[in-house]
């Protein structure tokens, strides 16, 4: 990957948007960029285009099959907008099944179907035109916690799941089995996630505050990592 400098009227805008809360790389090449209050800002390095769609404050995009742009809200749920006809359709909690508009993280799954999950209203599924909730139940095999702050779709199609106060999931969408990792019985440094990746190999980079950890894939091991190579201590308040 190579970084491009923007023209000046194009960093004119992103200052503009400010604070940033996404940054979504469509199927075309081009950047959107979910913000608080302005809505959604678009950017075509290749076509020199850059607008503002005014959405609400967007906390994160996922684009469907379809090339329709699914913009989770802090406050109005699931906005999905249709960058050619320029069309909207909102999903709100009653519709999703969720105990929250606050809409914070997304993934798009191996099948083309889409996950959401919300801050302390559950995560929900979106498959042929219906959406099927999940809710913190305190069973073995359940939602850790209602609070999802991140999604990703593994090599596998497995979905991992970020939670503030439940550690880190696995959901494996074919058989429904939740796999489960926190500090209690896998030594996670935090069960706060607030972020997860994966390297090169697949495995799991997990982030909390001030510090990070890794899962392996294979064999399901935590690597916790609490300070740089050269022993200092992460500046950041959250990973």
């Amino acid at each position: 990957k190579q970084l491009t400098n923007l023209d000046y009227n194009a960093v004119a805008l992103l200052t503009w948007i400010q604070p940033i809360q996404n940054l979504f790389l469509d199927n075309n090449g081009a950047l959107w960029i979910g913000t608080y209050k302005n809505g959604v800002a678009f950017y075509s390095a290749e076509d020199s285009k850059y607008s503002t769609i005014f959405l609400g404050d967007v906390c994160t995009i996922v684009e469907d099959n379809f090339g329709n742009l699914w913009c989770g809200t802090n406050n109005a749920g699931i906005i999905v907008y249709n960058p050619i006809t320029g069309t909207k359709r909102i999903y709100r909690s009653e519709e999703m099944g969720l105990g929250s508009d606050a809409v914070i993280s997304s993934t798009i799954a191996k099948d083309g179907s889409l996950w959401f999950g919300t801050f302390n209203g559950g995560m929900t599924h979106y498959k042929d035109g219906h959406f099927t909730s999940y809710r913190a139940t305190g069973q073995s095999n359940s939602l850790a916690c209602d609070n999802v702050w991140a999604l990703e779709t593994d090599d596998d199609g497995n979905i991992v799941i970020a939670t503030l106060d439940g550690g880190v999931q696995i959901l494996n969408p074919q058989s429904g089995k939740f796999t489960t990792y926190n500090n209690r019985n896998s030594g996670l440094l935090s069960d706060f996630v607030s972020s997860i990746s994966f390297d090169v190999a697949g495995n799991i980079a997990i982030g909390n505050e001030q510090n990070f950890s890794f899962l392996d894939t294979k064999t399901r091991k935590i690597t916790r990592y609490k300070t740089t190579r050269s022993g200092h201590v992460f500046s950041t308040s959250s990973i």
